[in-house]
């Protein structure tokens, strides 16, 4: 169901102090607004109700024009928008403006915060320029701009480090130290000898202390600080039950969450928790039922928000097909079986086929592609199996299917929802 999680390093992948990705959440959430505000904007952006989210976070500028933390919150959520499409889908041109925009004006409030006499000012000033000079280094980076990347990469974790020794109980910065520290750790021989005759020393141990730190101890840092430790013990240290219990409390405070709710799903069948994990498949399927237009505007981020550059790997198709197989045998059985689950059954056919053709299975790939023709379409799945029935669909191919297409069929962009910030912050 799910793929391996584990940050896979590129040459000069040390240069990047700040890893923004989404399996590896480093983005920050810092608004000197109301709780109410940020935990709705959150919930949307979780939900993956991008589209909404966008309106939330426009709203908290509006209503915040002089705060760096309103700025630096939506580049935040605008990387967690597109980082589970980088490398499938480039960003669009009006969310690339709006961040660069929001980290401008993050960095220009820090430098004002910064000639503040205030030591509590100045911690708040490093630290909010040291996040956005990371976020614009790991968007350099993916941008190979690596130049750039480095210097930015290298002031920001300069900035955050100024931030502690400042102030060592500002919790939430330690969510960036323990990040580099653990993913700078994580890199082959190669990387990280470079990483360490350029003065960039890491330790993995000291990284997850700071990750919890962070999660225990940091009033706005402690979700995104859980996101990670939660995937970096699925991914490389394959402590499933540690990681479930992470994501069993991020569910609790984010109970629509897809994303949390497929990451249980994924954690469950690891742990050979088969029933649970198949009773949340139908779950996210009622939720399907409830909103098609919705799902099938997400149906890509579900797929490869966990790893994107490594979505649909075929080495790891095999679980893909494991899952499916076992959620078709699971929901025949007729004590399980409703009038309205045949468009479930039909997911989980054309979903296995999928698996299968990646894996190279073009036999069983067509049996599962005629089951879903023989029986009622459900979210246009006729289209998509005929389609793979007169060519195997191998990797691309599959991705191009799961993104959304509008109704004229070009491919979906999300809408620029918020009025074009202040050019500058006049005042804290």
């Amino acid at each position: 169901m799910m793929r391996s999680l584990g940050c896979r390093g590129a040459l000069l992948l040390f240069f990047l102090l700040w890893p923004q990705a989404r399996l590896y959440a480093g983005e920050n959430f810092l608004i000197s607004t109301s709780s109410t505000e940020l935990k709705t904007a959150l919930s949307h952006l979780y939900g993956m109700d991008f589209d909404q989210a966008n309106r939330d976070f426009a709203q908290i500028i509006q209503d915040n024009p002089n705060d760096p933390f309103a700025y630096l919150s939506d580049a935040g959520a605008l990387w967690w928008e597109t980082s589970s499409q980088t490398g499938i889908i480039p960003a669009p041109d009006w969310l690339r403006k709006r961040f660069e925009n929001d980290l401008r004006l993050s960095i220009q409030g820090a430098r004002l915060l910064l000639k503040s006499p205030s030591r509590e000012k100045k911690a708040k000033g490093y630290f909010i320029r040291g996040l956005a000079e990371g976020e614009w280094g790991e968007w350099d980076f993916i941008h190979h701009h690596w130049f750039k990347a480095f210097l930015n990469g290298r002031k920001g974790l300069s900035d955050v480090k100024k931030c502690i020794r400042l102030d060592s109980t500002y919790y939430d910065a330690y969510l960036g130290l323990g990040s580099y520290d653990y993913q700078v750790s994580r890199f082959g021989f190669l990387l990280k000898t470079g990483a360490f005759l350029g003065g960039l020393h890491a330790n993995e141990r000291r990284g997850i202390e700071h990750l919890i730190i962070a999660e225990d101890r940091g009033p706005y840092s402690k979700d995104q600080a859980a996101i990670f430790l939660a995937t970096l013990y699925f991914a490389d240290k394959k402590d499933y039950k540690t990681s479930l219990l992470i994501i069993e409390k991020l569910r609790a405070g984010y109970p629509e969450s897809l994303y949390f709710k497929v990451l249980e799903i994924a954690l469950r069948a690891k742990l050979n928790e088969w029933n649970r994990s198949l009773s949340l498949g139908k779950n996210v399927f009622d939720a399907i039922v409830a909103d098609p237009e919705g799902y099938k505007k997400k149906l890509l981020d579900v797929a490869c928000g966990f790893s994107p550059q490594d979505c649909l790997n075929p080495k790891e198709s095999y679980e893909i097909v494991n899952w499916f197989s076992r959620a078709i045998d699971f929901f025949e059985q007729p004590e399980r079986m409703k009038g309205g689950d045949q468009g479930l059954l039909s997911l989980l056919h054309l979903y296995r086929g999928f698996g299968e053709d990646i894996e190279g299975l073009a036999g069983a790939a067509k049996n599962d592609y005629q089951w879903v023709l023989a029986h009622p379409d459900f979210l246009e799945n006729h289209d998509q199996a005929a389609q793979c029935l007169k060519s195997p669909c191998d990797r691309r191919a599959v991705l191009n299917l799961l993104q959304f297409k509008s109704a004229d069929g070009s491919e979906s962009a999300q809408p620029n929802a918020t009025s074009v910030p202040p050019a500058r912050i006049k005042s804290l």
